[in-house]
């Protein structure tokens, strides 16, 4: 209800639709507008996944304690918050602390619709027509308040890259390593999710496409427990699809390169070459995520500190390429100090066999400069479960390193995977 002043400017109760509430006629003015400013306290609202709500300027939230701003990017601010246990029903939300469910608030700075619509609507879209993926964040619910979207998700108390800086490389060991391969199995596996779907109303409005369009590490969460997840090394999860486009068979995923915004360093040349943006895009970023993730299980967090140096140490031809690409400036090749590092890590006793056939699948078919050379996300998938099988299975396989070709060998052009299906893996690959 609200107060509104009468022709005769005695002071009224209405409801939201407009009408007087005549039950409170004989009120004085300083009741009616105790009421109007109190009634909030009791009208605070209890959340519901997947719900949005529109607040009215005076709404109360039910946050018990909501911390100082925790990130800010060029379109967002995310802080942490504690909810009432009475105010919401997500009692297996991770984190939860003696009923509070802890949460980061993402609020975007435009008070446009749209960006808001485009995240909101592939978290809502893809869960219901695929259901929840261990691997992607679950959005609980959004807000307007103010004016301003709020998006709000789980709390994680780091990224994967804060993650890396945790675990010192000692503490690598056989099972972290098991670990980690199936993490980066399960980020292909939510990345196809966003790549590809049926909706559920048939083949007449055919098939979805999306795309994330700014992977890397800090937008992959660590949750050290999650409900359904077994496993005590905990859960990563794809986060931020504020970047993301959703797109119809139509206009498969192809988008303008004038307006890509994803953070350079983990950018494919695409954009630079004019090409139009696909979800090949995602392809690259998520193979030099990957690079990263091999770096830190053979060397550990400081020698991806230190691959980065190197990549940046070869200068840009163009003030507009980032220092540390992955790719040269000339756009057509893969960076010299790239290709380096990859054989540094081949060639280390600690790389095992089962980590040398990611980096074969990476560069084979990963971090290719034609997008139509990289492997599609279902593939990237199917590539990966076949790896942690054997990996799963061969104890040898995943932690030792027998003897094996360079990955890019100086007589000729070629990759070759390890083990059994060596001969029937390799391929030419021109970088």
């Amino acid at each position: 209800m609200k107060s509104a002043r009468t022709g005769s400017e005695r002071i009224t109760l209405q409801t939201n639709g407009g009408r007087d509430i005549m039950a409170l006629s004989e009120w004085n003015d300083f009741e009616i507008n105790s009421l109007a400013k109190k009634q909030w306290r009791m009208l605070a609202p209890v959340f519901e996944q997947g719900k949005h709500y529109d607040f009215p300027v005076a709404q109360i939230l039910p946050f018990t304690n909501s911390g100082q701003i925790e990130i800010e990017g060029g379109f967002s601010e995310v802080f942490q918050a504690f909810i009432h246990p009475a105010h919401h029903t997500f009692w297996n939300s991770p984190g939860c602390q003696d009923g509070q469910a802890v949460v980061a608030v993402k609020k975007l700075f435009s008070s446009d619709p749209s960006r808001f619509k485009i995240e909101r609507d592939m978290h809502i879209t893809l869960r219901r027509t695929s259901g929840t993926h261990p691997h992607l964040i679950n959005l609980l619910f959004t807000y307007k308040e103010g004016g301003k979207f709020h998006l709000v998700f789980p709390w994680a108390d780091v990224n994967l890259r804060d993650y890396w800086m945790r675990i010192a490389l000692e503490q690598i060991d056989s099972q972290k390593v098991l670990w980690s391969l199936k993490q980066m199995t399960g980020l292909a596996g939510a990345l196809s999710l966003i790549h590809g779907f049926q909706l559920p109303d048939g083949p007449q409005l055919g098939r979805h496409f999306g795309r994330h369009g700014d992977l890397k590490a800090q937008n992959i969460v660590w949750f050290p427990s999650y409900p359904g997840c077994t496993d005590s090394n905990g859960i990563l999860q794809i986060t931020d699809l504020g970047l993301a486009s959703l797109h119809s068979i139509g206009s498969v995923s192809n988008g303008d390169p004038a307006g890509v915004l994803a953070t350079k360093t983990y950018s494919p040349p695409d954009n630079h070459r004019n090409l139009r943006i696909s979800r090949k895009w995602d392809i690259w970023s998520l193979g030099c995520l990957y690079l990263e993730f091999i770096t830190w299980i053979v060397f550990g967090f400081e020698a991806i500190v230190k691959f980065a140096d190197l990549r940046g140490a070869e200068g840009g031809e163009t003030e507009d390429i980032n220092d540390d690409y992955f790719y040269t400036a000339n756009l057509r090749d893969v960076r010299p100090s790239v290709k380096a590092w990859v054989t540094h890590l081949s060639e280390d006793e600690r790389c095992s066999d089962m980590l040398y056939d990611l980096l074969c699948l990476i560069v084979r078919e990963m971090i290719r400069i034609e997008p139509n050379d990289r492997i599609d996300s279902h593939q990237l998938h199917q590539e990966l479960l076949n790896i942690l099988e054997r990996a799963s299975s061969e104890g040898n396989y995943l932690v030792r390193a027998s003897e094996r070709p360079p990955i890019w060998p100086r007589d000729r052009k070629s990759i070759v995977f390890s083990g059994e299906n060596a001969a029937t893996r390799s391929a030419d690959v021109t970088f």
